[in-house]
């Protein structure tokens, strides 16, 4: 990835970037997913609720959309903990 900022600073500036990884389509049977860990681990318990609320078994969905969210708020701590404090106090 690149990035450009324009006109050139005259100086050095400090800036803070949030930013999101968005995986690429998946067009033939045979591309990778490339969702990373431990986000990866989340996309069955998401994808099972989907199937057991088409298939109307309302207390599975409802079970399987419970164990996902916990497993997402899992990864993200996973992931925050990783981050470096920042020197402000923001």
């Amino acid at each position: 990835t690149q990035w450009y900022i324009g006109p050139i600073p005259d100086q050095f500036y400090v800036s803070e970037w949030d930013t999101i990884i968005t995986p690429d389509t998946l067009v033939n049977t045979t591309d990778v997913s490339v969702i990373r860990s431990p986000y990866d681990e989340c996309v069955a318990y998401y994808a099972a609720h989907i199937a057991k609320y088409q298939e109307q078994s309302y207390a599975e969905a409802d079970k399987f959309l419970e164990i996902y969210t916990q497993k997402m708020k899992y990864a993200r701590r996973v992931v925050m903990m990783r981050m470096l404090p920042t020197a402000y106090g923001a």
